[in-house]
């Protein structure tokens, strides 16, 4: 049975984001409940941080209790994609079909694939990426 290690990252008790995280031996899970935008997006960014710090051979960024999803969501995703491709972390990314429609409109034409295998191809990678760069 795998060693499986969940806590509570705390929030303002108004957050409108709510993160867990749980750890296996070879995977981190970041589950997020309620709105990422530009007043959560930093929160999450830490979180990721966090995560990150433990060095899993996965990260797995549960996104399917998002109720809303803001660029500085998409800007959160883009960012923990390029880092973790840095680090050599697996990311694998559950989407709620709010989030992934989101995702669509700023060129992710491929999401379905990426939901579906809950992984990020690099071609799903550099849509995301010439959509941010052209804000």
């Amino acid at each position: 049975m795998p060693n499986n290690d969940q806590e509570q990252i705390p929030t303002r008790p108004d957050a409108r984001l709510r993160l867990t995280v749980s750890h296996t031996a070879t995977e981190s899970r970041l589950v997020c409940r309620g709105e990422i935008d530009i007043s959560t997006a930093p929160e999450l960014s830490e979180a990721i941080a966090m995560v990150m710090t433990t060095n899993p051979a996965v990260l797995t960024l549960d996104w399917q209790r998002i109720t809303f999803v803001g660029l500085p969501g998409v800007d959160v995703l883009e960012s923990a994609t390029r880092a973790c491709r840095a680090r050599g972390i697996k990311l694998q990314v559950a989407l709620s079909d709010s989030t992934r429609r989101v995702l669509n409109i700023v060129g992710w034409g491929t999401i379905e694939e990426a939901s579906e295998s809950y992984g990020l191809p690099s071609e799903v990678e550099d849509a995301l990426v010439r959509a941010l760069s052209m804000n």
